[in-house]
């Protein structure tokens, strides 16, 4: 079985794989022996210490030789590639290529990435499938099942968005899709549900505006900018605010409220705090400060559950704002993204 440029598995000879051409030398120092599958393989503590945080303190907790629960469920193959990942770090260098010749299995490595707690594959794995794209609906429904197993919601979200817009794509009307999505394996109910609600939300035909917001909508995730023109004519005083229009996001209202000379107690700083239309929604915000070419320049993010405004009483220093471009043609530019989250009940 070749693995795109990691080279062919031999499942008489896993070992072959991920040791390569120092398996001799690298198997008579070998000090723990992996089980998948009922086959050994054998491996190095120290390595395995290295990269994993979970066998780590396994191995701090007793001297084990023989690890199998850890692997329980994955396939030979897919330990043994998880192993030529960690053993040999070429794919640090060269991810894309890598791990793009191994799009059917990348849901196994990320959850076996995330089962031992491995942040140098995690990461990597969880940037290429947020920002690659699955070659077939089964492979994208294969992703997106394992970043929900892993809890990975912003991954699951992103590859949520990208089904629903392959869906809509096809432009079938929705029965028929219905139909399609029952037919692809793996999905959970909750995601499957959403995936449904998106497609009806967004209309037959779906037009990419409507789909772009009923996505938004069950994802409950949401961007806007607003741009504060003539700033050195805004009200300066303390506690004088400026207000945004409302924005649609996730599903509710919100709005930015912008303090040019701060509020009381910091008469120093540009203040912002940020108001929801629903009482008790629970979100994750980040708003930010953009230059004139529209990149961000300076951030705020918080978590909290909105029963009166939230935000920032010393979000930056007002004189940093001249003194660094922040206020090219007097406007104040401003992007606010908002993740609405499941309530705590």
């Amino acid at each position: 079985m070749a693995d795109g440029g990691l080279g062919t598995f031999d499942g008489d000879d896993p070992a072959a794989f991920y040791l390569g051409p120092l398996q001799q030398e690298l198997e008579a120092t070998a000090d723990v022996l992996l089980i998948a599958e009922g086959s050994c393989l054998p491996a190095h503590s120290q390595v395995l210490q290295i990269n994993s945080r979970v066998l780590c303190a396994m191995f701090a907790d007793d001297e084990q030789q023989v690890l199998e629960a850890p692997f329980q469920g994955f396939s030979l193959h897919d330990v043994a590639l998880f192993l030529r990942l960690v053993y040999n770090q070429e794919w640090r260098e060269a991810a894309v290529d890598t791990l793009g010749a191994l799009h059917d299995s990348l849901p196994a490595l990320l959850r076996l990435a995330h089962r031992l707690d491995v942040p140098g594959l995690l990461g990597p794995l969880t940037k290429h499938m947020a920002g690659s794209c699955a070659t077939t609906f089964s492979q994208l429904t294969a992703w997106l099942q394992a970043a929900a197993d892993c809890q990975l919601e912003a991954l699951r979200l992103g590859l949520l968005a990208r089904l629903a817009r392959r869906l809509a794509a096809k432009k079938e009307r929705l029965p028929h899709s219905i139909s399609l999505l029952a037919s692809l394996e793996g999905l959970d109910p909750r995601t499957l549900s959403q995936l449904v609600g998106i497609l009806a939300a967004a209309g037959e035909p779906p037009t990419q505006p409507s789909l772009e917001r009923a996505v938004e909508v069950a994802a409950g995730i949401g961007t806007a900018e607003w741009v504060l023109t003539r700033f050195s004519q805004q009200p300066c005083g303390p506690d004088e605010c400026v207000y945004s229009p409302w924005f649609d996001l996730g599903g509710h209202k919100w709005r930015l409220s912008v303090f040019p000379g701060g509020v009381d107690g910091s008469p120093k700083h540009l203040s912002m705090f940020l108001n929801c239309g629903t009482q008790g929604v629970r979100a994750d915000y980040e708003v930010s400060i953009l230059d004139e070419e529209m990149a961000v320049q300076e951030v705020g993010t918080d978590t909290n559950v909105f029963q009166t405004s939230w935000g920032f009483s010393r979000f930056i220093k007002r004189s940093s704002l001249a003194r660094r471009g922040l206020l090219a043609g007097d406007c104040l530019r401003l992007r606010l993204t908002v993740t609405v989250l499941p309530s705590q009940g």
